[in-house]
Parts: C-alpha cells; structure tokens; sequence
C-alpha cells in the first residue's frame, strides 16, 4: 500500500479548536509527509500556536497569509492553493485538506488508505463527519457514494490534477464542485460511515443565525449551478434532517430563488454546471420512478395525516394500531402540540409533526391555520413519498380539503382513503347558522370534491353516509367505520352506589362547547335539589363555553351541586366513569348532531356506566330504552325526569347498564377494526374497495328493532377536548 500524503489547514482564527487538529496529525499510525498550517490572515493565537508546532516538528510547516478586506468562503481556497504549491515538489500520492477545528482517531488516514488501496478508481474520500449541536454529535447528513464532507477531503494526487484543484467561490461551495469534478473525470468520491471526524464548529456557523445559514446556503447552491428542480426535492428532502425544521428548508429554497431572480454571476465552467445537473436530473427521476427503493417495507407503507395532535384522537390512534398490527409501516403527519418533537417513534410506527399548534379563534384564522397546514402537509407528503412509496395515505378531516394533499403522491401511485369525521356543512350551519351562505355552499362543494377525488371513504354513521349519497356521492365508495372507543381501555364492571336515600353521582366528559347541552344539566339538578339528596354532577374536560357555565352556577347557587374538575388523566378519568351511577350526553338538536354519535357514549357503555343520553336520530338506530334513557335535546325538564327516574329506580340503571354493555359488544372496535383493515388491504391490494360492499357493511352494522343512532364525533374536530384525555392511554 502507497501511504505517502500530504496535508493541508487553511485556517483563519482557529485558536480555540486547531491545536485538537494538529494533536490528531501527529497521533497518526502513519503520519503525512508534509503537513502545511496556512494563517489565513488570522488576528488570535492561531499563528501562534502553528508556529509552535512547526518548530517542534519538521513535517510541519507554517504559512502566513495577509488577509483580504473583504471577507468570503474564495479565502479558504486562495490558502489551499498557497499551501499546495509548496507542496509541489514533494513526491506523495495523497493530498488532503483539512479544516482547523476537527478531530479523528489515530488509525483515521491509515483506514482511509487502506481503501484507496482496495479501488484503483477511488479518487476521493474521507471519514463521516460528526457536528457538535446542543452537546450532543449528530452525523452530517452526505450522500455517502457521491460525496466527502469539506472538511476531511482526501485526493488522490492524480485526481486533484485532472480537477486543478478547488475553484474559488465566494459563496462557498468548493468542496461540493470538486466532488462533481471528480465524478466527471471518471473517478469515484466515497465517504466512508465506520470512520469518524468530530466537527466542532457548525459548517456556515460564520453566517450568523440558522435562517441566515440556510439562506445562504441557498445561495451558494445557485452560485455552482445546482438545477432548480433537484434544489426544490433536495430543501423537501431536509424538512425533518437539520433545525430548525421545516422552516429551514424553506428559508434555503427562498435564498436559492432569491439568487436566481438575481442572475448573480456563477464561477463555475459551463460544462461542469451541465454534468451536475444531468446528474442530478438523474438521481431525481430514479428517485420519482422508485428504483432508488432500498425499503423492503416499501410494498406495506402507509400514511396518516390529521390536522390535530396524535395521539389525542382516539379514533385516529385507534386505525393507526390497527395498522401496525396488521403488519403495515405507518408514518403519522399531524400538528405540534407544547412540548412535542418534529419526530417521533412510537410502537412501530414515526410521527412527524408540523410546527402549527391549532386554537379556536376567529374565522380567519381557521382559514390561515388550515392554509399553512395545507402547504406544508402537501411538501412533506411529496418528500416523504418519495422515499416511502406509500400504498396508502389516510387523511382524516377536517377540512375535508385536506385531502389533497395528496395529489402528487395520488398522481404517482398512491391510493387515497377519506375518513369523513364529521359533516363539514352541518357543523359550519351549527356553529355560525345562516351567516356566510356563499362558504357554506362551498364547504359543501369541497365535501363532494374530496369524496370524488378519494379512492374510498369511510364515515362514523349510516346517517353520515346517506347524507353525503344525497348529496351526490357514489354509494360504492362510502363505508361505515363506527366511532367506538377500544374496550381494551374502557373496561370494568358496572359498580353503582346508587341508591334511594344514598344521593345520585352524575358525570360528563369532553369538549365543553354550547352545542352539547352542559347548561341544560346544571339547570336539570337544580330542578331536582329537593328531591335527590347529595346529589351531584362531574364536569371533566375544558372548552370555550366555560365561563358562561361558571356564571350561571353562580347564578343558581348551586355550586354545592356541580363540580369543574377539567380535564384528568386517562387512568382518573376511568375511575371516576366507573363509579358514576350515570353518564350524561345532552347534545342539543342541530343539523350536525342529527348526523353522528359520540364516542364517548360507549366508552360509559364499555364501562357498564349507565346512560342518560339525548334522543337523537343516530342514537335511537342503535339504542333503545331497554339500554339507555332517553330525554328530548334541549329539554331541561325531560332530562331532570330521566335523571330523578334513575334515582328511584337504580335496579333498572343496572339492567340498562348490562343490556348496553351486550349491544356494546356487537358494535366494539374489535369488529370495526376489522372493517378498517378490509378497506386498507383492498386499497393496496386491488387499487380500490372490492370486499366491502353495501349489504356487507348493512350486515356488519345492522341496528336493533326499531332504533336508530347518533354521534358526538364533533370532539374530533375539537380534538383539545377528549384529546388530552385520551393522550394519557400511550
């Protein structure tokens, strides 16, 4: 094996990491013949220190340089080019360059000659580099069969002639160009991963803050000709890779158009720009057509996207462990809640949160959180599809609009499922009535675009899918996947401590908005005070309508009565249902909740809770009075009846209570996992929904005699609600 080379630092006020470097030379099984330490004008002890060392050392030497008035990256290179024409004469095989403030182990040259040694064509490489971020070493991201980090670029010295060493860029970038010189010449650039360099100082770290980086590594990207197309999937491709995410590759993409509009002036040769970009070009289109696949999980990769946390639906966390366990790579793109990571793995699966946090508040800000959500879903899916190859992506509203999102990787390939939550148009005319006519004729509009443009969608009641069949959708590709909660969670055996002359204790849970009835409780056991001694009501969860419920309780006195508790861990939250000698949901009537039921009604169910629940159409498909009390919605006295009957009565709590839990097991998520993963598999499988036919589905969910059934998905649209409550399952 040949191991004679040479080494060459240019560095410019390195006092603080270039004696590291040095220490790492001259620790080397085989040193360089020549080591050159070029000052490049520097103003602290740098000079100092590589004085010291050349005279203690005769394979060192030192070089001075004046430095320049203006300062740019062409500095670094103008002492390269100074410390190797010293090195002329010497006869070496090797020639590297070295940044001042990096390390490496004593075997490092050793190895990397020794590969040098194995391919003839090899005629550039290094070791991968290692950056200090936060104290902590993360690896560089580099492509490792098409590049070498700057800082530890070793050459073989007949390819460093056929390239003429690096060009002077005053945006930087020199490293990345000799690299493509290189390849052009028909030599082979390689880094090699087990072999490790510390970097100390952030590449760019001279630019100021990490935007300005970003910004001007856009810059410099123009500046040696990378093609604008390849730019765009390489900024998509470093969403998730460097801080500060998502942002960063969009600043770095503003810095590279900002250049192109600009025209600035390039110094790179023309035919150098035009094998770059044929590589390029290259790389992009195996990327696009799926050769470069190197996952085997590529067949069995699904995506779901929610505009929300995860894992606080419980619907959507529901589907995604139904995934995994059906063997599926699933990636989950959602919001970013206080305290949450851009990535996390969980249970088999990764999710990637966006850096929006969503909150109630003005119409147009719904239409500016959505808008922004939109743009960045929409880059994440085109990136990350590229390098999973979804089958399938599973986008769960709202918006409805949502779901295309999806269009690239729709265009290339991937089968878009819809799981329609909630009716967009009758929550839009529950929340705001007759006002904005115009957006509720286009949310409506945008509903039957995005069940058309989707390859199957699934919804929570037989009520949901008729509506949207009437408003046009074809009948063949719209499911029922019901809204049941896990009874792996909810479980329990019915415990009543009700009792004549024992007091009653009453409980309600989730999302506290004007739409579901709490004001018509509290009025209800005001009502009953004198009749039902100790008798109380549990208010768990939080929402806009809270204050008006705080100051009608002080308006009533009845503070003695009711209790705010917020919201409460899953596991407190479980025990205070079951001890409950009832639950109440008194959704008032509303063009919405006359199309969906509430999760939280089975998970009283699961919990053999007995149920007080408003008679709304899609509850009374399911339910009859054998297995829950029904009141009129909206009615304070019908509800204060229910209530006082119960209490009288506890014996029939008890049997409502078993005769729920039995429907219960026939509706649970065991089953309706099952249809779940039946529409996902035909998806993947044959490209559209071949097993789950209308009578199927009709069998699947065939109500009691003489019943229908309701819904209070409107939590999943208000996901801060049952949410929280449901974050603490995982």
């Amino acid at each position: 094996m040949k191991d004679v080379y040479v080494l060459v630092t240019a560095a410019r006020n390195e006092e603080e990491h270039i004696e590291r470097t040095i220490q790492s030379v001259l620790k080397q099984t085989i040193r360089p013949l020549k080591y050159v330490i070029v000052s490049d004008g520097s103003t602290d002890r740098t000079d100092e220190i590589a004085k010291q060392y050349a005279a203690e050392h005769d394979f060192i030497e030192y070089l001075r340089l004046e430095s320049k008035v203006e300062r740019d990256f062409a500095c670094q290179v103008y002492g390269q080019h100074a410390g190797a024409e010293l090195l002329r004469d010497y006869d070496y095989d090797f020639i590297g360059m070295l940044d001042g403030d990096i390390s490496f182990e004593a075997d490092y040259y050793e190895r990397i000659l020794t590969e040098f040694d194995r391919d003839p064509q090899l005629g550039l490489a290094g070791g991968l580099l290692l950056d200090l971020r936060d104290g902590e070493w993360v690896r560089q991201a580099v492509s490792m069969d098409w590049a070498v980090s700057g800082p530890v670029q070793l050459f073989r010295r007949k390819c460093f002639e056929d390239i003429g060493g690096y060009i002077p860029l005053e945006k930087g970038g020199q490293d990345g160009i000799a690299e493509v010189m290189a390849r052009m010449n028909g030599w082979k650039v390689r880094t090699f991963p087990d072999v490790e360099v510390h970097h100390y100082r952030i590449t760019g770290a001279c630019c100021g803050s990490a935007l300005g980086r970003q910004f001007q590594f856009g810059i410099k990207e123009y500046s040696y000709g990378t093609h604008p197309l390849f730019e765009i999937a390489k900024c998509f491709s470093r969403l998730s890779k460097e801080k500060p995410y998502v942002a960063g590759a969009f600043v770095r993409l503003c810095g590279y158009f900002w250049a192109l509009l600009r025209r600035e002036r390039r110094k790179v040769p023309d035919n150098v720009i035009r094998f770059l970009r044929r590589e390029q070009l290259g790389r992009l289109c195996r990327a696009l057509s799926g050769s470069h696949q190197k996952n085997p999980d590529a067949c069995r990769s699904v995506c779901l996207i929610r505009h929300g946390r995860y894992p606080n639906d419980p619907r959507s966390r529901k589907q995604v462990e139904a995934l995994v366990g059906e063997g599926y790579a699933v990636d989950v793109l959602c919001l970013k809640g206080e305290g949450d990571t851009f990535r996390e793995t969980m249970d088999n699966f990764t999710i990637y949160r966006i850096p929006i946090r969503h909150r109630r508040a003005s119409l147009l800000n719904y239409f500016f959180e959505y808008g922004c959500s939109f743009v960045m879903f929409s880059v994440m899916l085109v990136l990350f599809h590229l390098r999973r190859r979804y089958r399938c992506i599973h986008v769960a509203t709202m918006p409805d609009a949502l779901v295309f999102t999806t269009i690239v990787p729709k265009l290339l390939g991937a089968k878009v499922l819809l799981d329609l939550h909630e009716p967009t148009p009758e929550l839009w005319q529950t929340k705001y009535g007759d006002r904005y006519r115009l957006l509720l004729n286009l949310q409506t509009k945008i509903e039957q675009a995005a069940i058309h443009y989707a390859d199957a969608t699934v919804t929570v009641t037989h009520e949901l899918r008729e509506r949207v069949i009437e408003r046009g959708s074809r009948p063949e590709k719209v499911f029922i996947v019901s809204n049941v909660c896990d009874e792996r969670i909810f479980s329990g055996e019915f415990e009543s401590s009700s009792g004549k002359g024992e007091g009653l204790n009453l409980v309600t849970h989730g999302l506290i908005e004007a739409r579901y009835g709490h004001e018509e409780m509290i009025r209800a056991v005001v009502r009953l005070r004198a009749q039902i001694p100790n008798l109380h009501l549990q208010i768990l969860g939080a929402g806009e309508y809270e204050p008006q419920l705080f100051k009608l309780v002080e308006i009533l006195k009845c503070g003695d009565l009711v209790a705010f508790a917020g919201y409460v861990p899953l596991e407190e939250l479980i025990r205070r249902l079951r001890a409950a000698d009832a639950g109440i949901i008194a959704m008032r009537r509303s063009p919405y909740s006359e199309l969906i039921d509430t999760n939280k009604m089975y998970e009283y169910m699961a919990l053999r809770t007995p149920v007080i629940i408003s008679g709304l159409k899609p509850i009374v498909r399911q339910f009859d009075a054998s297995c829950v009390k029904l009141f009129e919605p909206g009615d304070e006295e019908d509800l204060a009846r229910c209530i006082l009957e119960l209490f009288h009565d506890p014996q029939r709590g008890r049997e409502m209570a078993d005769n729920a839990y039995r429907r219960f097991e026939q509706l649970r998520w065991g089953h309706e996992k099952e249809k779940y993963i039946r529409v996902v598999n035909d998806l993947v499988t044959n490209g559209r929904v071949t097993g789950c036919t209308e009578e199927r589905i009709e069998s699947i969910n065939k109500p009691l005699e003489g019943g229908d059934s309701l819904s209070y998905e409107s939590d999943l649209l208000e996901e801060d609600l049952d949410t929280v409550q449901q974050t603490a399952c995982k």
